[in-house]
């Protein structure tokens, strides 16, 4: 696969984490079902989706093109990246939002933003393996 179609690939599938995260979350919150808990949580999932795709286009797609240009980038590189990435995110939806618990906005943004970030790493492989690939296949 190209180096571009593991971008497309990651791009699209990395971000869906998120919202997982943000169920599973509000499930060990509430202690229960999350759809029993949040009458909303469909609408509320949809929303977390796309934060998670303009956190992905708008910061982690750039600063990851930048980094792998001069570095490999490993598995927890990309989680540390995702953390930050994650709990950076919760703590701006804390100040917009007072009627979310920080805990649940932190816990979600850090475990959603690694696993995120080491979706897309496992996507998107290093530059040294997609170049490895890009040869065999004969691009």
């Amino acid at each position: 696969m190209s180096a571009i179609k593991r971008y497309v690939a990651a791009v699209a599938v990395a971000p869906w984490a998120v919202p997982l995260v943000y169920a599973s979350v509000l499930a060990a919150y509430a202690g229960r079902d999350p759809f029993d808990a949040e009458p909303l949580l469909p609408g509320h999932l949809a929303a977390v989706l796309v934060v998670a795709y303009e956190v992905t286009l708008v910061v982690a797609l750039p600063l990851w093109l930048l980094l792998a240009r001069r570095w490999r980038i490993s598995y927890q590189i990309a989680a540390l990246s995702g953390l930050v990435a994650g709990v950076s995110t919760a703590l701006v939806f804390a100040r917009l939002r007072a009627d979310y618990r920080l805990g649940f906005l932190l816990w979600t943004g850090g475990l959603g933003g690694v696993l995120a970030a080491v979706i897309f790493r496992a996507v998107v492989g290093t530059q040294k393996e997609a170049t490895a690939a890009g040869q065999r296949s004969g691009n």
